[in-house]
């Protein structure tokens, strides 16, 4: 499963969200060689049965929408 992040900018803190947990944990490594150290690590949204990031510090919101999640088989 793929497909572009969700992202909140208008929550506070802002989030990233995806249906896989393969994709957050390979954008929450994604965000930390990039500098993105006040993150939160990817947890379950019980509400959307998604998976969030919560960033905690200013980020370069054209590079994180950017992003382009890895290929993985089905999960």
């Amino acid at each position: 499963m793929t497909g572009r992040l969700e992202f909140d900018w208008e929550h506070e803190p802002s989030f990233a969200r995806h249906a896989s947990r393969r994709v957050m944990l390979a954008f929450f490594d994604w965000l930390g060689e990039n500098g993105v150290a006040k993150r939160s690590i990817p947890m379950p949204d019980h509400t959307s049965r998604q998976w969030l990031v919560f960033l905690y510090q200013a980020v370069d919101r054209p590079a994180l929408e950017a992003w382009e999640p890895p290929e993985f088989e089905e999960e």
